[in-house]
């Protein structure tokens, strides 16, 4: 996971401005319904699944993770 964590610091500044795609979207429709407790999702291609949160909102996923429990409620 710490490696992961700072893949995702060190790159972040590449992201700026970051625009959501469909997949996060759609990932963030499904688990938040209408809630509106995300402030940003983000996620990132990699083999492991790993996440973090930062304690502004932010939710950073790997794409392995959300294979892992296939899009549901357990993320």
């Amino acid at each position: 996971m710490e490696t992961n964590r700072y893949f995702v610091e060190t790159n972040l500044k590449e992201f700026q401005p970051y625009q959501a795609n469909d997949f996060e979207k759609s990932l963030e429709n499904q688990l938040c319904g209408n809630q509106t407790f995300l402030k940003e999702l983000r996620v990132y291609p990699a083999v492991s699944p790993n996440a973090f949160a930062t304690p502004f909102g932010q939710v950073y996923l790997t794409d392995g993770l959300v294979m892992l429990y296939h899009f549901n409620k357990n993320l």
